[in-house]
């Protein structure tokens, strides 16, 4: 993964809240207590005692609810125990800890009902035997209903079942920028060059260098969300035999890593003290960054206290080199899964189904982009929308065995400016590497 610890949490904070943060008094009609699906009819259950993993304390997550910080997950618990009558139970685990939970928590019997999950452990998870499919559970879940993503949990399926719920939009990675600096610099702004048809791979890398000061500390773009876990040509891909493959040897998928390299060698793009842009971008530095949604809203949030420039915010830029024609790119994508031994499965698929009709009923009230809505110019929102249909691009490495650790080793220094290693060979290092590793992975099934 390309995130540390820290930062994770934060997504996970930002799929069970609806929004953070206020922008004026007006009322949103979700305070905190408030039924935000009175009319959903509740299945009748034998047992409505459900425990749930996380990797926040219940405390944490009902203490962020307000009218204009709503948590769908804390509505769903309130709903739950005023349904049933039965407090939901949370086990709170760190994240990088879940695999190894569920593996201990599997052979003692012990297993939590619903787990929090997502491409980050697929397909090990269903793989391993830690998580069921929900596909069994139809009179608690009904997975035909509109309101389930399909083109993402279609992604998460083995032998033609789903193992993971995923009811909302994907958090898709956009690129922000600093609207003030293009002004002053009197560039084109991405989300003008989008309007114009001309936001692609070629313009994005012109704009990072005319908007880049070195000697000045500035730089025009900034992040680690064009790092190789964001390449928009997976680098394990589905073979037609149903099992995965490593693909990062294919042509496209070395063009991105080179054209991505390039940017960073060619003194463009921050690589010093990248760590920090989610406090130093809002602070003023650098021209752009690429950021999701949830990002994007705390760096408009903390201007919003502390004052700075005016943000913007438009689609990632179209990668030309390879000829394609739209925005593709990554996103953050965590669902619900049910674990394998659950004391409680029929429960499990309850509390999914129940939670996902919280969190649109919350979308519902705030806007199809959640709490960024508010953020959002018309112009904006107008071009997020127009690439809102460009198919999403998941990627499961991290989800196969040490693939993480040895990612990490292998293309070490990909984009260090002073390499003078070339993006092939730091590929043709990698490959045999995966393959390896991806091929113990099938053996040790059997």
């Amino acid at each position: 993964m390309k995130k540390c610890i820290p930062a994770l949490l934060i997504c996970l904070l930002a799929g069970l809240l609806a929004g953070c943060g206020t922008d004026g008094p007006t009322s949103s009609g979700m305070a905190p207590g408030t039924d935000l699906v009175s009319g959903v009819e509740m299945p009748a259950l034998n047992n409505s005692k459900v425990t749930i993993l996380l990797n926040v304390e219940k405390d944490t997550v009902a203490a962020s609810d307000t009218e204009d910080e709503p948590s769908a997950m804390n509505r769903t618990f309130q709903k739950w125990e005023a349904e049933y009558g039965t407090a939901v139970e949370v086990q709170a685990v760190e994240w990088d800890s879940f695999t190894s939970h569920l593996a201990t928590a599997a052979a003692a019997d012990q297993m939590p009902d619903v787990v929090y999950g997502g491409p980050l452990w697929f397909p090990r998870w269903p793989a391993n035997n830690l998580v069921q499919p929900l596909d069994d559970y139809s009179d608690y879940i009904d997975l035909n209903d509109p309101m389930w993503n399909r083109e993402i949990m279609d992604q998460l399926m083995v032998d033609g079942k789903h193992y993971v719920a995923f009811g909302q939009r994907p958090e898709k990675f956009y690129i922000a920028f600093n609207q003030t600096k293009f002004e002053q610099a009197g560039e084109t702004t991405p989300l003008e060059h989008f309007q114009a048809g001309t936001w692609n791979w070629t313009q994005f890398v012109k704009t990072a260098q005319n908007m880049t000061d070195a000697a000045n500390d500035e730089f025009g773009f900034n992040s680690w969300n064009l790092g190789y876990g964001n390449c928009i040509y997976p680098l394990l891909t589905w073979g037609d035999d149903g099992k995965l493959q490593v693909s990062i040897r294919d042509n496209n998928t070395v063009r991105w890593l080179t054209e991505v390299s390039n940017l960073y060698r060619s003194g463009a793009a921050r690589v010093e003290d990248m760590g920090n842009w989610l406090q130093t971008f809002p602070a003023g530095k650098d021209a752009m960054v690429s950021c999701t949604p949830e990002e994007y809203v705390r760096f408009r949030q903390r201007i919003n206290s502390t004052g700075g420039d005016q943000l913007g915010i438009a689609p990632m830029p179209v990668f030309d080199p390879t000829g394609e024609t739209e925005s593709i790119c990554t996103a953050n994508v965590y669902g619900f899964s049910i674990a394998s031994k659950a004391s409680n499965p029929q429960g499990a698929a309850a509390f999914i189904d129940l939670y996902y009709k919280n969190w649109n009923a919350v979308i519902g009230k705030m806007g199809e982009f959640g709490l960024m809505e508010k953020y959002l110019t018309e112009d904006e929102r107008e071009a997020l929308l127009a690439v809102d249909d460009v198919p999403v691009v998941l990627d499961f490495t991290n989800g196969i065995g040490n693939n993480k650790t040895i990612l990490a080793q292998a293309l070490d220094g990909i984009n260090n400016p002073n390499s003078t290693k070339s993006v092939q060979a730091f590929v043709d290092e990698a490959a045999p590497l995966l393959e390896a590793e991806l091929n113990e992975f099938y053996r040790s099934l059997g």
